[in-house]
């Protein structure tokens, strides 16, 4: 006969061990590095700004080093490069107490787990808003967030070559957010004096 549990020829006793058998063991050790990074992420909205206040702005100081010009196509006037973003934030969820996480002060977290301010290059020629690859963003147990992913870009520029091979070409990368406006997200620029490798370019 069934049993109402479903068991058949089975006693209750022996579907207590299976069930018991069946749940998911307990880690038996984990590293202070793994408690943290489960006691930040966990229940974490990365769809969601990271301020408690909705009415308060998150202040991104952003910096951009150019590292590589990989082409210049004049005829259809593409610049492809590579850069470095650097962008720094407040998370105010992400804060811990060093001493209850083994004197841990910073943890490095995969960008995709965390709120990212959504910079994009307005004058991108490809069809995506942003090319930022998969990195690590460091965390401060402070709440300081800094993220510096590697981008590749490939950005309209109008070229004259009036003077060829005399000229002189400017193009700019244009970047800001998508999504959010001046009261959300608020962007503060390095001093041009950071910027020397972008500069001699």
């Amino acid at each position: 006969a069934c049993h109402e549990d479903g068991y058949e020829g089975v006693t209750d006793d022996h579907v207590f061990e299976d069930e018991f058998l069946n749940e998911d063991p307990e880690p038996k050790f984990q590293s202070s590095e793994q408690r943290l990074m489960n006691y930040l992420v966990r229940n974490y909205d990365n769809s969601v700004r990271p301020v408690y206040d909705s009415t308060q702005a998150v202040d991104i100081q952003l910096g951009l080093t150019l590292t590589q010009i990989l082409d210049l196509d004049e005829k259809n006037q593409v610049l492809t490069t590579n850069v470095w973003l650097e962008a720094e934030w407040f998370d105010q969820r992400l804060n811990w107490s060093v001493s209850d996480f083994g004197g841990i002060s910073s943890i490095r977290i995969p960008c995709q787990k965390l709120w990212l301010p959504d910079i994009v290059l307005y004058n991108s020629v490809d069809d995506y808003t942003s090319g930022y690859m998969p990195t690590l963003a460091m965390v401060y147990n402070n709440s300081r967030v800094f993220w510096g992913p590697v981008i590749r870009f490939r950005s309209s520029c109008k070229i004259d070559i009036t003077f060829f091979p005399f000229d002189t070409q400017v193009c700019k990368l244009k970047m800001g957010s998508w999504a959010y406006t001046g009261l959300q997200a608020s962007k503060v620029y390095t001093s041009e004096s950071q910027f020397y490798n972008f500069l001699e370019y």
